[in-house]
């Protein structure tokens, strides 16, 4: 459920300003659509409702019978939570009275009639009806319930906070195989069959199933709000900006909204906007355009803001929201720092603003930071814009030169192996998805594998299998075979915990299998791999994974395979002369058998400074390195 002050801010940030005109039209504001398709106990919309308060100079009271009739929809699948939304959205105006209110306990389950019900997600379906999927409330009068439906296009303003819940990866014999679906005691069969229902719903827009249900709501979302001003404001995970499985959402962005802001909250693990989770959340507000965008229009930016800590009342979270809308950001790529943002006096800093540049298919620059130079850091070492000629500082981006350090995605470099799942996995019916079980270490076993983070035992560069493959009984020897292709050396690490582990990449001198946390890479070049592992290893290539990597858990940077492909960014080992590659290698080999430090504090580790200055001879780059160790080490996500 979400925090009162954070509720406040997204009201003000979704529904923005007291000067337009609608606010002094009684007309106008009858006619207005404020949704919430998961709205809990109604606190998003009861914030909502009080900005439409504090914005309308006249007396609200009288409207209240239209605002509860007409003008407020919302839905949950708990008959509590409605009843608390229709109970605290009542109290606005005690006295006043209403007829009945488009607030509605969805159905989740089987159909009556065949099929299924799932909540408030079958309103990806533009003619489902409220009421008949469920039970309306009704008001303070004894006139019969009207049946209603919500057509896309039709919403103002949507506030929400969806749940989080993922309906992939939950196979292989576990009780509650889809668990989005298990809550009303829906029985393992139904909760598959739902969710191949809501995949056939959904086919087409931008929900992904490993992003989660958030997703989903997010396309709901834009199908509902209006065309050519309707604005949303969703508090969604914080891997939104980053994930490679919410791409399709970053694109229906950029293609349809501008006054993108993405705000994030909190230094001292304050990072959540729900009072329920320990995840990392951000705030996303944007208002639909007419039309879709042009490939010949600029693409939007986003306006990044980082607030130091979580409004302390709801007077402070709408001003702070005030301050938000009202105030400019300096551009992120021009590298002359950024806005601050503050509240009644001058002095009172709440927290800094920068504009971000977005970039076709590529992640969102937004990520939490204490110092936003280091933002802007690794978004010039990201790009490339980092000089060799020798005048490159930690403070200015240099012009993009022909003279740069040759930075690629990974899919332009090499490729990735399996997902562990099919290594190891079983499908639904038992039979396997992956062809080996995963044993503990044999004598000299065929097939090894390389499979959980162990910061006793990787604690160089040079690491050994942590595991035997067996090939399962059931297992075609083609299945097996094809799999084991796709082992090799090098690997990296996507789960890596900043402040225990000390390795992005490792070397296995022999072919291994990647597993849970050490995927393979793949089809690249043997004379290449040592200056890889290295350059993954040292201080650029820490800052390059943080980057790019999801940061939903506190301390800790995640990977999937798909992302790793097409958005982590890495030196372009093929644009290395010999001499670069040689130099490479005895770096490595130098340093590959010696124990690194945590990652979290690479300035206090001798070995990692030593790897940064042989890279930057090698590479013939000037970076102030006590600067940056200092950044990184004060980053929260890092090491802070």
């Amino acid at each position: 459920y979400t925090r009162p002050e954070a509720a406040t801010l997204l009201a003000g940030l979704t529904i923005g300003g007291c000067e337009d005109d609608l606010w002094r039209d009684p007309d106008r504001i009858r006619r207005l659509r404020i949704a919430d398709f998961a709205c809990g106990s109604g606190s998003l919309l009861h914030a909502a409702y009080s900005h439409v308060i504090h914005c309308s100079p006249a007396d609200m009271s009288g409207l209240h019978a239209d605002m509860m009739e007409n003008c407020i929809w919302a839905a949950d699948i708990f008959p509590v939570a409605t009843h608390f939304a229709v109970s605290a959205l009542s109290s606005m105006f005690p006295g006043e009275t209403f007829d009945d209110c488009h607030i509605y306990t969805r159905k989740l389950g089987p159909a009556d009639a065949g099929g299924y019900h799932l909540g408030s997600l079958d309103l990806i379906d533009d003619l489902e009806p409220f009421v008949d999927a469920g039970v309306r409330h009704g008001g303070h009068g004894a006139r019969p319930v009207r049946a209603a439906t919500l057509k896309h296009g039709s919403c103002d303003y949507i506030v929400m906070n969806p749940p989080f819940a993922r309906a992939t990866n939950h196979g292989g014999n576990r009780p509650d195989p889809v668990p989005p679906f298990a809550v009303r005691g829906n029985d393992p069969e139904t909760q598959v069959e739902m969710g191949k229902h809501n995949s056939r719903m959904f086919g087409g827009t931008c929900a992904h199933g490993n992003a989660g249900l958030a997703s989903h709501f997010m396309a709901i979302c834009d199908k509902k709000i209006r065309r050519g001003g309707g604005r949303f404001g969703l508090i969604l995970p914080d891997t939104i900006t980053t994930g490679q499985s919410w791409s399709a959402v970053r694109n229906v962005l950029e293609e349809w909204y501008d006054g993108i802001t993405v705000t994030v909250v909190g230094h001292e693990g304050e990072g959540t906007y729900s009072s329920d989770t320990s995840m990392h959340e951000v705030m996303l507000v944007a208002q639909k355009r007419s039309e879709r965008r042009a490939s010949t229009d600029p693409p939007p930016r986003i306006k990044f803001v980082q607030l130091d800590r979580m409004p302390s009342s709801r007077m402070e979270a709408l001003a702070v929201s005030k301050a938000i809308r009202d105030t400019g950001a300096v551009r992120l790529e021009d590298g002359v720092g950024v806005t601050s943002l503050t509240v009644g006096d001058a002095d009172s800093i709440v927290g800094r603003a920068v504009s971000c540049p977005v970039e076709p298919n590529m992640p969102w620059v937004c990520r939490r930071v204490r110092n936003m130079e280091l933002l802007q850091f690794a978004y010039n070492l990201a790009s490339g814009r980092l000089s060799v000629s020798g005048d490159a500082r930690i403070d200015k981006p240099c012009e993009a030169t022909s003279s740069i350090i040759p930075i690629v995605p990974l899919g332009s470099l090499a490729d990735m192996g399996r997902h562990h799942l099919d290594i190891i996995g079983s499908k639904m019916d038992g039979t396997p998805r992956g062809p080996f079980n995963k044993m503990p270490c044999s004598t000299r076993p065929k097939y090894r594998g390389l499979w959980n983070n162990n910061s006793d035992t990787q604690q160089s560069m040079i690491v050994e299998h942590d595991c035997s493959l067996e090939a399962k009984h059931d297992a075609t020897r083609e299945h097996v075979a094809s799999v084991w292709a796709t082992s090799g050396r090098v690997h990296l690490n996507n789960q890596v915990g900043y402040g225990a582990q000390r390795l992005i990449a490792v070397y296995t001198g022999d072919r291994v299998l990647g597993g849970r946390t050490w995927p393979n890479v793949i089809n690249l070049d043997e004379k290449y791999e040592k200056a890889f592992t290295t350059w993954c290893n040292s201080t650029f290539g820490l800052l390059l994974y943080w980057f790019v990597a999801g940061g939903q858990q506190r301390g800790r940077g995640q990977m999937g395979v798909d992302s790793f492909r097409k958005t982590f960014p890495v030196l372009d080992v093929r644009r290395l002369d010999d001499g670069q590659l040689v130099r490479f290698d005895e770096l490595f080999d130098a340093t590959c058998r010696v124990i690194l430090g945590p990652l979290s504090d690479p300035g206090g580790d001798r070995i990692r400074r030593r790897i940064d200055k042989g890279v930057m001879r090698i590479l013939g780059v000037d970076v102030d390195l006590d600067v940056l160790y200092g950044w990184i080490g004060s980053e929260p996500q890092i090491g802070g």
